[in-house]
This record gives C-alpha cells, sequence and structure tokens, in this order.
C-alpha cells in the first residue's frame, strides 16, 4: 500500500511455548492472531477459539476447537487448536475479547437487500 509507509510497530504476544499455561483462560469467542516468523509480516492467520466440554471438567487446551479459514480445505473449519499449532511454525498467539458492555452496544446490521434489476 503505496499510500501506507512501514511503521515500526511493538507487538505484544504470548510466546508459543506459553500457549498451554493460559489455556484454562481462553473462553469460546475469544479472538486469535498468530504471530509469524517473517520480520516483514504481523500475523500470518487469525481464528475464534471455541471451548468444548470435557468429560473431566477440565480446562485444558485439547478441549479447545479453533474456528478459521482454510484456503487448503475450501472453507471456514474448526479443529483442536493443538492441530493447528502442530502444522504451523508461529512466534506466538495474540488474543482479544470482546468485552459484554460492547457486545450488548453493537447494533445488528441491516438485512441484505436485494438490489433491483432495471428494466428496459
Amino acid at each position: 500500500l503505496a499510500h501506507y509507509p512501514p511503521t515500526p510497530t511493538t507487538v505484544r504476544y504470548l510466546p508459543s511455548k506459553q500457549v498451554e499455561r493460559v489455556a484454562d483462560q481462553w473462553q469460546t469467542g475469544d479472538m486469535v492472531a498468530f504471530v509469524s516468523t517473517r520480520p516483514e509480516l504481523d500475523v500470518f492467520h487469525v481464528g475464534l477459539l471455541c471451548r468444548q466440554p470435557s468429560s473431566t471438567g477440565e480446562r485444558s487446551i485439547e478441549a479447545i476447537q479453533l474456528c478459521h479459514a482454510s484456503r487448503s480445505r475450501g472453507g471456514v473449519v474448526c479443529e483442536p487448536l493443538t492441530a493447528f499449532l502442530a502444522r504451523n511454525t508461529t512466534l506466538g498467539i495474540m488474543s482479544a475479547r470482546l468485552a459484554a458492555a460492547h457486545a450488548a452496544a453493537i447494533e445488528p446490521a441491516d438485512p441484505p437487500r436485494r438490489r433491483q434489476e432495471e428494466r428496459s
């Protein structure tokens, strides 16, 4: 983007080796971004987390699914976060959660309307 020159930015993220340490804190709907190992790229992929019920009640990383768009699989897929991390090299993960007060304030968008075709 020619009109937007590169700007040095500090990116804070959870290193890959520490992901299991915080897995019990993630909730369904949390957004995650995977930090790239390429110096010119901050993030290489994003997705949403979905916590699956555990038969033991444990809140481990194994109970977390990643829902994301997969070009190779032709659409949105949900898979264990551990499987995605095993296949991809990442420096770490950035995560975000939409605050409930903000989520409630978001107005639903108007339903899409079809454009009427002009007939001659």
